[in-house]
């Protein structure tokens, strides 16, 4: 339980650091051509300025629940319109609309006398409006880009609102074609504007969800327009019964284009329906995205991006053969269920409970994504499964069993969720203000082409079996299942390799720097194993490695920013910590966490003081725990008896309780006899499995043995993996914990060199070592290669005592004898743990 706050401090020291060589006997000296790197690395480092938030997560939720009740509800309408409008054309063809345009003809008749029906040119005439969108698409993303939005929206919507109301003047096949492409022009400004703005206004957590609300009007639209439509079709008078249809529509859709003119947002920047506070809010949650800014200046490079990258033709691609049963559904619809046995009413009423599914799906699938992270590729696959199904029922299903066929079609209708899973992912997995809206035009490009390609196929496929068209959306369906895992893969590896060659998941980017997905080396994509990971480690009993602590509010009493004092029972006593909560902390977003343990006669507070963990120079994004030890030492140290192994596990559940905490990045450092824990941790069974990486400084690494060769001592560990990230720092002068070992309070201390070595073989590195200077007196060795290269790390410093190396004074160089080294152990570590996730499979591995 919380028993006291205690105020954070700051450290605003710098450092320096400049390159010299130097060797050591025991290690190879090797140099390193990354060693420029590492210095432009700690300068950069140096200098970064942190994000600040000044707001509490109370000031968040007021704000986007005014954005959920003011933005969506606009977007929704106007998503619903747009779906009804487009295909009205289809119910409309219950009230005599292809007889009157003479748009279907009959070829012949089967044995019962049912008549085999061509419907090549009201397929046409429905592939027209895609073909229109297919041309609007790019034009409208410039437009919406270099203009204002919600402009080019609204005067979108009345337009096609006029469009949609002159429908009644058709009275054959060209002007129904003419009709249909203009209308498809002006309605390809809304889905490509609404996904993007999405992002202007909701974190990437919460942006499938939202997307899902306007897109699930898809489903909402084709719910209710089979009801409105019958009644409007029961309009008789001197028109034919499917003119008032369009005509009320479009009249409807003119009225709704003067709401969106005064009341649809472009950004936060720029609304004058926020006050100062909630534009400062809305602004700081913008840079979480690291998705760049908005900007009205159309970017060729990122414009030429956009299609160099493989993730544009993902989601078109997801998206177009999603778009191939959907647009058959949509155009023929209330065709095949009638051609089920069903008559026109029948028909009509039966297409409500398809767009319910298609809703619902959408729904569900949005609030999946919110609830577990990076699940958006695994529901794709399974919506994409579940509809290939119900095809194979259509396809294979005796004609005699009417609920069984349209059972099929109930579940192809589940597909429209892939989609628009799809399509929000355009959003959530690329950044940079033009590169963004090209990959989201591109998306809905490709959802015309498979619009397009479904009514043709069922077209030109003889009703009312229409087997072509239900094979042809098998095919679809098994590519889109295909898709996504090769996609799922390539996004996972990619973030690996960000982890491990520099950028953090949580480095936050100013949003005025307007960078992409390729050149912010911080963004990582949203995969899917890790959401497997997670969907499978949420259960209670698995709270090691769980997300439980996600979405609540802090303890009491606590803030970000702030150090709290926390006391809990572990092996019968009452024992306590500290936990340093970042200034960037955000409940929705796992976040790391480093365990500093304090060197013996020492305190946790002593340790808060000196490692600089917590100085917003070096560290606004991890949680930063410092435990107490039991009279000031850790077990390891000679005659230690206390449990604290069980202590570390007891902090890590508990905090993983009450906090978000990244489950693949918990991490531990420490100095002397914090630092010897360190490394009882990692040659720890269990603890080797829930902690990520290790980094000591002036380690005391006790071995209990009758005798003592500090260079070849056998030192015992028996981790769970055999690739555990170390790194340990020691100085040349250590006149406590000497370099060279030897014996030290009836027990063994192998020399470093021994140690570190030892190290590497056990993760299966090779002895050879790339010797990196650091500075005029201080030397990086590192083991390993390729991925591997830098698992085990050796830094050393010729002149530095038993000290925790920094540029700036602290309670280990202020001593007599000691001084300021001239470089900094802190960003290295950061460093180094924010290279060293643990993997999915680890994670997999504990449960």
């Amino acid at each position: 339980m919380l028993t006291h706050v205690v105020q954070q401090k700051s450290h605003s020291s710098g450092y320096s650091v400049t390159m010299a060589p130097h060797d050591m006997e025991v290690l190879d000296d090797t140099k390193h051509e990354g060693a420029e790197e590492i210095e432009k690395m700690e300068d950069d480092t140096a200098n970064m300025k942190p994000s600040s938030e000044t707001f509490t997560p109370e000031d968040e939720r007021r704000l986007i629940r005014k954005l959920d009740f003011w933005i969506i509800p606009l977007m929704m309408v106007t998503y619903t319109l747009q779906s009804y409008d487009k295909g009205v054309m289809s119910a409309a063809t219950q009230f005599n609309f292809n007889a009157d345009l003479k748009l279907t003809t009959i070829v012949g008749h089967l044995p019962d006398g049912t008549p085999i029906t061509n419907n090549q040119k009201y397929a046409n005439a429905s592939m027209m409006f895609y073909i229109g969108y297919l041309v609007g698409t790019y034009p409208m993303m410039f437009l919406c880009q270099r203009y204002s939005t919600s402009r080019v929206v609204s005067v979108a919507t009345f337009l096609w609102g006029a469009v949609l109301m002159s429908t009644a003047g058709c009275f054959n096949y060209a002007g129904i074609m003419i009709n249909r492409l203009f209308l498809g022009f002006l309605e390809s400004a809304v889905a490509p504007s609404f996904t993007v703005l999405v992002t202007f206004w909701w974190t990437r957590e919460e942006q499938t969800l939202r997307t899902g609300f306007w897109y699930s009007c898809v489903g909402v639209a084709t719910a209710i327009s089979p009801l409105i439509n019958y009644g409007l079709g029961q309009i008789h008078g001197s028109l034919p019964s499917w003119k008032p249809i369009f005509l009320i529509l479009g009249g409807v859709t003119i009225l709704w284009s003067i709401v969106l003119f005064f009341f649809l947002p472009d950004d936060p920047m720029t609304s004058k329906r926020l006050t100062e506070a909630e534009r400062h809010i809305a602004i700081r949650r913008l840079e979480r995205n690291n998705a760049g800014t908005v900007s009205h200046e159309f970017n060729k490079a990122q414009f030429f991006e956009a299609f160099r990258d493989y993730k544009l033709y993902s989601s078109a691609f997801i998206v177009l053969l999603t778009g191939v049963p959907s647009g058959a559904l949509g155009t023929f619809g209330t065709v095949v269920i009638n051609g089920f046995g069903f008559d026109h009413f029948d028909s009509l009423a039966l297409t409500c409970p398809i767009g319910a599914i298609t809703a619902t799906s959408i729904l569900l699938s949005g609030y999946i994504t919110r609830k577990w992270r990076n699940m958006r590729y695994l529901l794709i696959i399974i919506c994409g499964l579940i509809s290939i199904a119900g095809t194979l029922i259509c396809w294979f299903g005796p004609r005699s069993n009417r609920g069984l066929l349209f059972a099929g079609v109930f579940l192809i209708a589940v597909q429209v969720a892939s989609g628009g899973i799809a399509v929000s992912l355009t959003a959530s997995n690329i950044a940079g203000h033009t590169k963004k809206s090209t990959v989201s035009a591109s998306t809905f490009v490709g959802y015309c082409v498979g619009n397009v390609i479904g009514p043709v196929i069922f077209g030109a496929s003889p009703g009312p079996i229409y087997h072509a068209g239900f094979v042809g959306s098998f095919v679809c369906l098994c590519g889109v299942v295909l898709i996504a895992s090769i996609t799922l893969i390539a996004l996972r590896m990619e973030n690996r390799k960000r982890d491990r060659r520099g950028g953090t998941p949580m480095g936050l980017h100013s949003i005025d720097e307007d960078l992409t997905d390729l050149q912010n080396k911080d963004f990582r994509y949203v995969a899917f194993f890790a959401a497997l990971a997670e969907a499978l480690v949420l259960p209670k009993g698995l709270s090691s490695i769980s997300l439980e602590g996600c979405l609540k509010k802090l303890p009491h009493g606590q803030s970000a920013g702030s150090v709290a004092n926390v006391t809990i029972t572990s092996g019968g006593l009452l024992r306590y910590y500290l936990i340093s909560i970042p200034p960037t902390y955000h409940n929705e977003i796992p976040t790391p966490a480093i365990l500093s343990y304090h060197g013996g006669e020492r305190t946790a507070e002593s340790q808060l003081e000196l490692d600089e963990l917590t100085s917003p120079q070096f560290n606004t994004n991890s949680f930063v725990i410092y435990p107490q030890g039991i009279n000031d030492f850790w077990q390891g140290v000679p005659n230690v008896t206390v449990n604290d192994l069980q202590f570390t596990a007891d902090i890590l559940d508990h905090v993983q309780e009450q906090y978000c905490i990244d489950p693949s990045r918990i991490f531990a450092t420490g100095k002397s006899d914090g630092a010897g824990f360190c490394n009882v941790l990692a040659c720890d069974k269990k603890m080797s499995s829930r902690i990520a990486a290790f980094a000591p400084v002036s380690g005391a690494f006790y071995v209990n043995t009758s005798s003592c060769d500090a260079d070849t001592v056998q030192i015992p560990c028996n981790p769970s993996r055999h690739d555990i990230p170390f790194l340990e720092f020691h100085g040349g002068n250590d006149t406590t914990i000497h370099y060279q070992g030897g014996a030290r309070k009836q027990e063994c201390l192998p020399s470093i060199p021994h140690f570190i070595q030892q190290w590497a073989a056990r993760d299966g590195l090779s002895l050879h070592n790339v010797t990196t200077p650091i500075s005029s007196n201080t030397v990086s060795y590192k083991y390993g290669s390729g991925v591997n290269f830098g698992l085990v790390e050796h830094v050393y410093d010729a002149v530095i005592g038993h000290d925790w190396p920094s540029t700036a004074p602290n309670a280990d160089n202020q001593v007599s004898g000691h001084h300021i080294a001239s470089f900094n152990a802190t960003p290295i570590i950061l460093e180094f743990f924010k290279q060293h996730p643990l993997s999915v499979w680890d994670l997999l591995a504990e449960i």
